[in-house]
């Protein structure tokens, strides 16, 4: 019989992983998201694969049930192209848009002043 504990460690597992799944396919479609997932995707991965290879070694683990990390490892690679791709981007300021200015410069600023700082202060606006 199954105890109650192994049902919620069971489900608090498939929960993570599903959350983790979703996760990936959030950063794959905005990949601005991949730099937040990044910290404790890579944590995770790495002490997964820790605890694989402890439990491997100790016999408590086949073979089958380390393959079935897979998809953890091959997403992580993915996030991690993501994130490269995202930040070899061009950013606003490397096609021809005006940066936006930082709000704390802004303090104090008249309505014209801050329009200026908006419109690159003087300059003709982009089209």
């Amino acid at each position: 019989m199954i105890d109650a504990s192994s049902v919620h460690l069971f489900n608090e597992s498939s929960a993570w992983n599903i959350a983790l799944g979703i996760g990936f396919a959030a950063a794959a479609v905005w990949p601005r998201l991949s730099s937040g997932m990044l910290p404790t995707s890579a944590v995770f991965v790495g002490v997964l694969v820790l605890v694989s290879v402890v439990d491997l070694l100790d016999g408590q683990v086949d073979l089958a049930r380390i393959g079935s990390h897979t998809l953890v490892a091959v997403g992580m690679m993915l996030l991690l192209l993501v994130r490269k791709g995202y930040r070899s981007r061009p950013g606003p300021e490397q096609v021809g848009q005006f940066p936006r200015a930082d709000r704390s410069s802004l303090r104090g600023c008249t309505p014209e002043q801050r329009r200026a700082t908006r419109t690159g202060a003087g300059q003709t606006k982009p089209r």
